[in-house]
């Protein structure tokens, strides 16, 4: 019996279909294939290219130029062109084995896993570093395109047993055939050894066997004698995908003497064209110039000229009937386009914590922090809920130089308790930015949101008022507050009262700054009055309430009266709660030889509010009284007399 083991050592290269990566390369970018990499390194001005070559085994450093390759173990490297300038890039054609389950591919900032293939299917995922996709077809991203082949075949003919088929450190052994014969038909099972483990795969049917897919598709007799000796119909195929990988992200066009080409946001015009060499124009889309250059024409070292995100070169010239052309390649990165000059970084600072309805100041600090000044900018405060700005809410800076900054100030009102948005800083007005017509755009700018802690605001107000008074005889109404506020207490006078203040008389309403106070009235009709009083702060009433009392004739003299009142008054944000009142009167008679009465009425008031701040002091003066406020001045001084 033939001992004979023939060895099929199948190679990748040229044997095997492989991965490929064709397209531009950056200088430092690499092209990674699991343990391998290809990294530009450097890039001369004649074009010549340094590759590094990473495998488990070491580094090899290449050196080529345009149209030159070289061959490292199973991967192959070919520089194509080079684009020369400040930022270098490198047309790569390079091939690598294929992708077995679980090994990756990286170009750029894309990792290309595969996870499964099957006999039918496969999967790969994309990831970078952000996310992952899954994809079961050929797929673009990112300006990649890529092209999977599944199961790449490394054999397909016949063998016999004790063969083996290779692939790199991978082998699998042809160890035994099982034959049986049902009804006058044969069947048979090939037994494949791997790793020291056997699998079967059945007559016309697949099995996957390490990283390979295995069909068995039968054998026939070879006769020895009387022996058969079998030759096996076999395909072996890798458990991988075949990745082709292309990216060009360029413009190639055809530019007349004088024409221009849009590339992103910008124009680029060929001006001139002579002996191989043009002069170009960069401009925006107002026709204003932002960049100029001369270009010389090669194919493969092309030269360059390059302005925020543009790389332009010139591959060759030509002229036809239509005049002098040039063949232009360019690149354009948006995220590298022409930037606004300058830049205002707004910033509030506001205090931790504030009182309900008390102004309080915020500073914010507005720095440019770009390379060019702006001029005419408009600071604008936009209060948050529950905040209002007292005074200006703009301010005006007329400039502001690069790494400067200026101070500003706003008063705000809180109108409501708890944790409070202040409200945020807008800055807008005309910034320099190459790509806008006149070189300027309107741009805005906004600040951060500050939160503040508004704590509740308590007020005592106590208002003390004789009960009974005479008809003709001034008397006082004196307010007292716990503490003073900005805003107003009003009482409205009804007809019959009058304000005594500085020799005249006068009706109507009477308005009071917030804080301690004495006023003078004078009746000069009998009866009951009842006056209207209302505390505000800021447009807001915190508080209504009345005081009473009676005017009695010349010739009445009742017995004298203290009446004490005390109210406790909770007002939240939104209403004011039920009213619990207490009242205790202590009544005191006391006899003199006048016959004079004292009655007084102290009223106190505390409150928790929410309310709008502004100190008003003036007296809201109502219509002269008529005849007899004139006959009570006259008769007040007759008296006096």
């Amino acid at each position: 019996m033939r001992k004979l083991i023939l060895v099929l050592i199948l190679l990748m290269l040229p044997g095997v279909s492989a991965s490929t990566f064709v397209g531009w390369a950056n200088l430092g970018e690499s092209v990674s294939y699991g343990d391998n990499a290809i990294v530009v390194r450097d890039v001369g001005v004649d074009g010549e290219v340094l590759i590094a070559l990473s495998t488990p085994s070491g580094v090899s450093y290449l050196s080529l130029k345009p149209g030159e390759e070289e061959k490292v173990g199973d991967v192959k490297v070919k520089v194509e062109k080079v684009f020369l300038g400040e930022n270098p890039m490198v047309y790569l054609n390079v091939t690598f084995p294929p992708a077995l389950i679980n090994q990756s591919i990286k170009v750029g900032r894309y990792v290309i896993r595969v996870k499964d293939v099957t006999v039918d299917s496969f999967e790969v995922t994309v990831s970078n570093g952000t996310g992952e996709k899954v994809y079961k077809d050929s797929f673009e991203v990112g300006g990649y395109k890529v092209v999977i082949t599944p199961r790449p075949e490394i054999f397909s003919g016949e063998l016999k047993l004790l063969d083996n088929v290779t692939y790199g450190d991978y082998k699998i052994t042809l160890s035994g055939l099982n034959m049986t014969v049902v009804n006058n038909k044969s069947s048979s099972i090939l037994d494949v050894k791997f790793e020291g483990k056997d699998y079967w795969v059945e007559e016309g049917k697949y099995a996957y066997v390490g990283p390979f897919i295995v069909k068995y598709n039968g054998f026939r007799c070879e006769m020895k004698g009387n022996l058969c000796d079998p030759v096996i119909s076999l395909a072996v195929l890798l458990r991988g995908v075949n990745v082709s990988i292309a990216y060009d992200p360029s413009k190639v066009f055809w530019l007349y003497e004088g024409k221009g080409f849009t590339v992103g946001p910008l124009i680029v015009k060929l001006e001139g064209l002579a002996d191989g060499v043009s002069y170009i124009v960069i401009s925006n889309n107002c026709g204003d110039e932002l960049y100029s250059g001369t270009l010389r024409a090669n194919p493969t070292v092309v030269d360059s000229i390059e302005y925020d995100g543009i790389k332009l070169g010139l591959l060759e010239t030509d002229e036809d009937k239509n005049g002098k052309k040039g063949l232009f390649i360019a690149f354009y990165n948006e995220s590298e386009k022409p930037r606004y000059l300058a830049y205002l970084n707004v910033t509030v600072k506001a205090p931790e914590r504030v009182t309900l309805l008390s102004p309080f100041k915020v500073r914010v600090s507005v720095m440019n922090e770009g390379n060019s000044r702006v001029m005419g900018m408009l600071a604008k405060f936009n209060p948050g809920d529950g905040v209002k700005v007292i005074g200006r809410d703009s301010v005006y800076i007329s400039s502001l130089d690069p790494g400067k900054s200026v101070e500003l100030s706003f008063t705000l009102l809180p109108t409501k308790e708890g944790k409070v948005n202040v409200g945020k800083v807008t800055v807008e007005g005309p910034v320099p930015y190459p790509l806008a017509c006149g070189g300027l755009s309107m741009l805005k700018f906004s600040s951060n949101s500050p939160v503040v802690e508004v704590e509740p605001l308590n007020i005592g107000v106590n208002i003390s008022y004789p009960v009974s008074v005479s008809l003709g005889v001034p008397f006082e109404v004196n307010v007292t507050l716990s503490h003073n506020i900005e805003g107003n207490l009003t009482l409205n006078l009804p007809p019959g009262i009058g304000l005594l203040s500085e020799g005249r008389v006068s009706a109507g309403s009477v308005v009071l700054p917030a804080r301690n106070a004495s006023i003078k009235l004078v009746a000069v009709t009998p009866g009951n009055y009842t006056v209207p009083v209302t505390l505000a702060s800021h447009g807001v009433k915190l508080y209504n309430s009345t005081i009473s009392f009676e005017v009695q004739g010349e010739n009445e003299a009742p017995a004298v009266a203290v009446t004490t009142i005390t109210k406790v008054i909770t007002k939240t944000e939104e209403k004011v709660s039920e009213k619990t009142i207490t009242v205790s009167k202590n009544e005191t008679i006391t006899k003199t030889i006048t016959m004079t009465k004292t009655m007084v009425k102290t009223s106190e008031i505390t409150k928790t509010v929410v309310g709008k701040g502004r100190e008003l002091l003036m007296f809201i003066l109502g219509v002269i009284l008529g005849i007899g406020i004139i006959i009570l001045v006259a008769w007040i001084k007759a008296r006096s007399s």
